[in-house]
């Protein structure tokens, strides 16, 4: 599955995909803590173990992406970006969705791109990576971004 996200074409990964090459797999992996580390911005710095990813992840597959995007800014003390449909000029049929820093705001080309954790959180990364009118992240560290709480979920579904 190819899609876009941002400005440059990636592949996405799937929810589903990950879930089912994971059982496939027959992962026993026990809980295991990630640190989100943002070079240049030690404030962003953060502990986060697998089960609190999974928790973001499972809140926006369940529809509750504001308050998934509310805990993770939270966590690194920042304002919530405003996630809202719409497009804007020159991405109308190139993305998914695309944060827009000076709106701190992700605009998503449809409702359904709100509970797509792999999108969202992406997004949530260049909103992180955005301080003070400058851009510090890269297509390829937000997709490792959300793959990490991905993967995270995936782990925490199988070993239940």
């Amino acid at each position: 599955m190819r899609m876009m996200i941002g400005h440059l074409e990636g592949k996405a990964l799937c929810i589903k995909y990950a879930i089912h090459f994971n059982i496939r797999k027959h992962i026993k992996i026990l809980t295991q803590s990630y640190s989100i580390n943002m070079p240049d911005t030690p404030s962003l710095s953060i502990l986060l173990d697998e089960k609190s990813m999974a928790r973001i992840v499972r809140k926006i597959l369940n529809k509750d992406t504001e308050q998934a995007l509310s805990d993770l800014s939270s966590l690194y003390n920042i304002r919530p970006p405003e996630i809202v449909v719409g497009t804007i000029k020159g991405k109308r049929k190139t993305v998914y969705a695309v944060y827009v820093q000076n709106e701190n705001r992700i605009y998503a080309m449809n409702s359904d791109i709100f509970y797509n954790p792999f999108v969202v959180l992406h997004e949530f990364y260049h909103h992180l990576r955005s301080r003070g009118g400058v851009h510090r992240g890269s297509e390829k560290n937000a997709n490792m971004y959300a793959k990490r709480f991905i993967d995270a979920y995936s782990k925490v579904l199988i070993n239940k």
